[in-house]
């Protein structure tokens, strides 16, 4: 398995085709701004369910949460919020960590 984050790009800006022809199968969970955050699980066992998002709103916007299950494994891939931003976005990170955990 392969865990991406802040990917900045859908599904369709990347040539999967070869990323499959390796044996993955690819799941993608993109931020609704095109260029921001984004997450990726490539794997080559097939999952029993695949969860995009956490249900946070504002987290589910930022393509940050990607919850892939498998028969005896549960994988998060998630993409943290950075605090370079300033107060708003400290704030923010105390919240999705808060409802994350």
């Amino acid at each position: 398995m392969i865990c991406l984050q802040e990917t900045k790009a859908t599904k369709d800006d990347i040539n999967v085709a070869e990323i499959e022809s390796l044996g993955f199968q690819t799941y993608w969970f993109s931020a609704e701004k095109k260029g921001y955050s984004g997450v990726a699980v490539f794997t080559k066992i097939k999952p029993v369910n695949v969860q995009y998002g956490n249900g946070i709103m504002q987290s589910d916007a930022e393509g940050r949460v990607i919850r892939v299950d498998f028969k005896d494994l549960t994988l998060i891939n998630a993409y943290f919020p950075s605090v370079q931003s300033g107060d708003e976005r400290q704030a923010y990170k105390y919240v999705w960590l808060d409802e994350f955990f």
